[in-house]
């Protein structure tokens, strides 16, 4: 017998098969460009912060910022190339933003550079009467920022509470100039996406801010908006819930604050408007017109509608101008 024989290893018919598909994933990986993102006219840092929010937010399929992230990507590029450098600057500028907030440390000059940047050509747009809805997403972005250094709520307030307000102006005026551009779902989204932070704000310290009135203006806003009855066609399935229906438990949650959102500032402006005399006329119809509203689902309260549907509400039928006239039907 013969000892130390080197001794070759022989596979199979299934391991051939297994070592060849193997070989040929390192080839693709060894071919495939580095990153979706690449950009001659754009400095290495830039194209890091913009490779940074496809890489932290691609994969969030249902959170607010990662659904506006894909619109604009989708619509405009990774790059955002083919939208107003503003937004891009925004952009960026959030990436840093959360970076910081992330590793806890300072905020980058970057984040100074970018929100400058920001800010003159917004000061340009608002200027020439250029504004459209990528001004828009860069103001929501710019609302979104001062949230993560709420470490230090009075430099955080001034900046949110201003970004805020031009956002809603901004809004405003693209509804009411809609030739060229006609408002999207996404709009609504983004809107009360911004009406939840602003409902439920994470640090920031009380100012001399009408909350009140704030709310109430974003519900007339959303009021003007396509109102779909929920948002499920914005959102892909999520892998990072393995609990079932975990994905639908944040949709409710997201409808039903927007529900009372609304149900808030309709109530606490029309008791604040209300005289102390016994009869109000005016006060009294302004009522029944928001209980009639939330009856039949319109004027902000669409979205009842697929609550409804879900849990099987039972339904008031009848008319405020009929006393005695209404009946329940069943599902």
């Amino acid at each position: 017998m013969e000892h130390d024989r080197p001794c070759t290893k022989v596979w199979g018919p299934q391991r051939n098969t297994e070592a060849q598909s193997g070989s040929d994933v390192v080839t693709a990986l060894s071919t495939y460009p580095v990153s979706l993102i690449a950009d001659s006219n754009l400095s290495a840092r830039d194209l890091y912060y913009l490779r940074y929010l496809v890489a932290n937010n691609s994969a969030c399929c249902f959170t607010a910022l990662g659904t506006i992230f894909r619109y604009l990507w989708t619509s405009f590029g990774f790059n955002l190339a083919s939208s107003s450098p503003l937004l891009r600057y925004s952009a960026m500028a959030s990436a840093a933003m959360d970076i910081s907030c992330r590793s806890g440390g300072a905020i980058p000059l970057e984040y100074y550079e970018y929100v400058s940047l920001f800010h003159d050509g917004l000061l340009s747009a608002i200027k020439e009467n250029n504004v459209d809805e990528t001004h828009l997403f860069a103001l929501s972005l710019a609302v979104h920022n001062p949230l993560l250094y709420s470490l230090y709520p009075s430099e955080a307030s001034a900046p949110y509470y201003t970004y805020l307000n031009l956002f809603c102006a901004t809004l405003d005026h693209l509804i009411a100039n809609t030739q060229n551009c006609p408002p999207k779902p996404i709009w609504s989204f983004t809107l009360l996406f911004l009406r939840r932070t602003y409902a439920y704000p994470q640090g920031l310290t009380a100012i001399d801010h009408d909350s009140d009135t704030q709310l109430y203006r974003m519900h007339l806003l959303n009021t003007r908006l396509p109102a779909p009855n929920n948002f499920d066609g914005m959102f892909e399935p999520s892998f990072y819930f393995t609990e079932e229906g975990s994905d639908f438990a944040f949709r409710y949650f997201w409808d039903v604050t927007d529900i009372l959102c609304s149900l808030q500032s309709n109530f606490r402006i029309l008791y604040r408007h209300r005289s102390n005399e016994p009869s109000n006329t005016g006060a009294d119809n302004d009522f029944a017109q928001l209980l009639e509203a939330v009856r039949t689902r319109t004027n902000g309260f669409e979205r009842l509608r697929y609550m409804d549907d879900l849990f099987e509400v039972r339904s008031i039928t009848g008319s405020i101008d009929q006393p005695g006239s209404y009946k329940i039907c069943g599902p």
